[in-house]
C-alpha cells in the first residue's frame, strides 16, 4: 500500500515537474 501511494505521488510529481519544464522552454 505504501509503495502504491509513493508511486502515485512520485508520478504526480513528475507530471507537475514536466509541465514547468514545458513552460520554461515556452518562455524562451
Amino acid at each position: 500500500m505504501t509503495i502504491d501511494i509513493d508511486h502515485k505521488s512520485g508520478y504526480c510529481f513528475g507530471v507537475e515537474f514536466a509541465i514547468q519544464m514545458a513552460e520554461d522552454e515556452l518562455d524562451e
